[in-house]
């Protein structure tokens, strides 16, 4: 537990100077297009994660730990880009379109721990990633017709 912990923590340090590099990319190629990099990326490293349940080798734990910390790595590009697009999109202003993102990111999450636990629960721990892997799938199909604004002109000096 100590080692995930550490792995955590030293993913997500390594990790925030991306926000600030999503953030430009979204400005430059599109948040929709970054949300659907983070999206399919996700889906590998879960479908990874998945599957090396049931390698048969002792450095399956190392590429575990990779597709672990893979996954958190990921997070600025659904962040990021979730949050431009919750705030150009949003026919009720940027603060009530934040808003709705974060409550259904609640949402999202407590439904994502009781279907994890129930197929945990059901199949074993190994299928809990295919639940993710499932997940970000869906993400990745429904975020293809977004419609992405056109990045905002800069104001002039």
């Amino acid at each position: 537990v100590k080692l995930v912990a550490e792995l955590y923590a030293v993913s997500i340090l390594l990790t925030l100077p991306l926000y600030s590099w999503v953030g430009r990319w979204c400005e430059r190629f599109g948040a929709g297009r970054m949300l659907r990099i983070g999206a399919a990326a996700r889906a590998l490293a879960f479908l990874a994660l998945g599957l090396l349940a049931f390698a048969p080798f002792s450095a399956a734990s190392i590429l575990v730990l990779a597709s672990f910390a893979a996954l958190q790595g990921l997070w600025p590009f659904l962040g990021v880009s979730a949050t431009d697009l919750a705030a150009r999109l949003s026919k009720f202003g940027e603060g009530a379109g934040i808003g709705i993102l974060n409550g259904s990111a609640a949402l999202a999450g407590a439904l994502g721990a009781v279907v994890g636990g129930l197929c945990a629960n059901a199949f074993g721990y190994w299928s809990v990633p295919f639940v993710g892997a499932t997940g970000a799938t869906l993400c990745w199909l429904l975020s293809g017709r977004l419609a992405t604004p056109r990045p905002r002109a800069r104001a002039a000096p």
